[in-house]
């Protein structure tokens, strides 16, 4: 992370940002629907194009799911 503070830039670690600045972190979870109307292989097939490998599995309400760079794509 670069902080700019008084005129001066300082690469800093993230976990470091508190002490250096008094400023806390916090995480955003982003999920996002979008409703297709083809078969779900044909996303499979793209996802796998674009970022190699797809696992697949279920999601807590038992609803088929896929994980791309650890981000879910629900059926």
């Amino acid at each position: 992370m670069l902080i700019s503070k008084d005129f001066s830039y300082t690469l800093l670690d993230p976990k470091d940002l508190r002490d250096f600045t008094g400023l806390s972190t916090s995480t955003i979870t982003q999920k996002q629907t979008i409703p297709i109307s083809v078969d779900w292989s044909i996303v499979r097939w793209h996802l796998e194009g674009m970022y190699g490998e797809v696992e697949e599995g279920e999601d807590e309400a038992g609803r088929r799911v896929f994980t791309v760079s650890k981000a879910w794509c629900r059926s």
